[in-house]
């Protein structure tokens, strides 16, 4: 079958769209709107022609140092505004962006670094990098390279190749590290003109609440920019605090925001908890990403919010952000159990293949892959991952991304997602590879055998759960040394110590049964859940984070992330508490994290 026969793909709308360098469209809104707020970052504003002038200035320091069109820029920060001027400058001078949380642990931030070969660091962040082996690095500060008398004068940006590689962002890898995905300029452009066909932006505010080493954070900059909107940056701790992310999102009048099942349903949760009438008059649309919504937080959603709606995205950093899009209706058909994820954007093609790759009938599961102008160049320095992943077949014109992800697609061109194919996972919408998880506990002393495995917990949420033969491993330095290696969603939240291993018939570990063991622990129902009237303060305060994590083996001093908690279930610790008017803001939490210390802080 060739690409003119009977191909059953499902093919987004063709449009002859007028690609450019990214940062070529953020100068024409410039010369348009020179006086009109591009950033805000709390109380600090920058206009339109200050973001030129300045990107400028750094943009003619990069050059006067060396770098070279293509040439790979790591840039650990988090979301600021000397970021967002770093990304412009670094494009305008052709090279190329690496983003890196500064969250991440520092060796996975050095594993980062020596994967790319980059031998420019700009480093945001307030931590030093401990880089001693590698003299030839060279790691500038944002006050050394606003400062320097060499960038007094404005550049002359250099001309841009439209397919050449705007940004690197590095994801979960199933070879035990982490793999650095390439995306051009005209595949990112793509999809940011389809977002434009499709919701169209005038006087509106865009929140900048995404981790910038995930895909989301690069609408999230460029979107708002190429269209003459506003940029609102919201930090990692309020982002993380459903009070003050509400609050930063009314205050500040934001229309569109993105979110991940997880944090949307814990949203919700404070806002009806507080019995909010009409929340965020102001929002627009909410892009759902990261991992698939449920239909019942969906209709919450709808119920909570009265003007918003949700667009329910999917995609993977190699589809350069969003692949399909589906609307979420208000008033969705009774009938209907999940939520789809709707048809290809513009100049896009979904193809689902079966086990014997002959296309899929209507629904009929299968592997759900993309082609199209979006589609990413592959993997940084990979090229056996990328002609795995990017397959040519004749039936296709040029190649093909394989998702693993498994979907059908109904009579009226509708792709529905499924689940997985393989042994990756998605907790708190970021990409997990389970193989890279075990790898890295396989790494630590006198552990040779290891199972990680997800389980949803009572509030319908991924989470890792990791298990082990040998009981003299002491699980609290484990955890310490898997934080210094791995993010925080990589870190499992859970340790339990078995006499051996469930085997399948061939003899390979059984992780449907470690799954079904620990299901029947996490899952809770509420008459579970002890009443709280006859309970004292402390004795609350522990059955709270008990109903959280799931355990009731908790000691008085023993910290809430060493207990299984992460930042997702600190605020929910926190609306918990405040349901029972113990009153304590997320950062004051942050930093007293035991039974104990909340005790104290709730008695003053």
């Amino acid at each position: 079958m060739t690409e003119n026969e009977n191909n059953p793909g499902i093919t987004g709308r063709k449009r002859d769209y007028a690609y450019q360098c990214i940062d070529k469209l953020i100068s024409e809104q410039t010369q348009k709107q020179k006086n009109k707020v591009a950033v805000i970052d709390y109380n600090r504003r920058l206009s339109y022609d200050s973001l030129e002038k300045i990107s400028d200035r750094i943009a003619s320091f990069f050059m006067k140092i060396g770098i070279q069109k293509e040439d790979p820029i790591v840039v650990i920060s988090d979301r600021s505004i000397e970021l967002i001027v770093t990304v412009i400058a670094i494009l305008k001078c052709g090279a190329c962006y690496v983003p890196i949380d500064s969250s991440y642990p520092e060796k996975r931030i050095i594993t980062i670094i020596n994967d790319i070969g980059s031998g420019v660091i700009i480093n945001l962040s307030k931590d030093q990098l401990k880089l001693s082996t590698n003299t030839k690095l060279k790691i500038f500060s944002y006050d050394e390279i606003s400062r320097l008398d060499c960038i007094d004068r404005q550049c002359d940006i250099r001309d841009c190749n439209i397919d050449a590689v705007a940004y690197v962002i590095y994801t979960s890898g199933t070879t035990g590290k982490p793999k650095g995905v390439k995306v051009s300029h005209k595949a990112i452009s793509n999809t940011l003109y389809w977002m434009n066909d499709c919701f169209r932006l005038e006087e509106d505010i865009i929140a900048f609440k995404t981790s910038i080493s995930f895909t989301d954070s690069i609408w999230e900059i460029f979107w708002p920019l190429i269209n003459g909107a506003t940029i609102f940056i919201i930090s990692s701790n309020d982002e993380k605090d459903p009070r003050k992310l509400y609050e930063c999102m009314r205050n500040n009048k934001v229309t569109y925001t993105q979110f991940v099942p997880s944090m949307m349903k814990l949203f919700l949760e404070y806002i009806e908890h507080r019995s909010i009438k009409d929340p965020l008059p102001d929002l627009k649309w909410v892009f759902n990403g990261g991992e698939q919504i449920g239909i019942n937080l969906a209709k919450k959603f709808n119920h909570v919010f009265t003007n918003a709606k949700i667009a329910n995205i999917y995609g993977m950093t190699e589809s350069a952000i969003y692949a399909t899009c589906h609307i979420v209706e208000k008033k969705p058909d009774s009938t209907i159990t999940s939520v789809a994820i709707g048809k290809p954007i513009a100049n896009t093609k979904i193809y689902l293949l079966n086990t014997e790759e002959s296309f899929c009938n209507p629904y009929e599961k299968g592997e759900i892959c993309i082609s199209g102008v979006s589609l990413s160049d592959g993997y940084w320095n990979d090229v056996d991952l990328t002609t795995e992943k990017f397959i040519q077949r004749p039936w296709h014109k040029g190649v093909v991304y394989r998702t693993g992800d498994i979907g059908w697609v109904d009579e009226d061109g509708c792709i529905w997602y499924t689940g997985r194919k393989d042994n990756q996972v998605k907790i708190r919408g970021n990409r997990v590879e389970i193989y890279e998880v075990e790898q890295s506990i396989l790494n630590y002393k006198g552990i040779q055998q290891v199972a990680v495995v997800a389980v949803v917990n009572s509030y319908d949420e991924n989470m890792l759960v990791c298990y082990l033969e040998d009981d003299s491993v002491n699980t609290y330095e484990l955890r310490e040394y898997l934080r210094k290696i791995l993010p925080e969603y990589m870190v499992p939240q859970k340790y339990i110590f078995i006499d051996s291993f469930p085997l399948t018939v061939n003899r390979k570990i059984d992780r449907s049964r470690l799954i079904c063991w620990e299901q029947d622990k996490t899952v809770r129902t509420d008459s579970e859940k002890s009443p709280y009237k006859e309970l004292n303060l402390k004795e609350i305060i522990r059955k709270i984070w008990s109903n959280i994590l799931a355990t009731d083996e908790l000691s008085d001093t023993q910290d809430f992330y060493d207990a299984g908690g992460d930042s997702l279930a600190l605020g929910r610790l926190q609306i918990e508490l405040e349901k029972h008017n113990i009153l304590i803001d997320y950062n004051s939490l942050l930093t007293n994290r035991t039974i104990d210390k909340i005790f104290c802080i709730a008695m003053k």
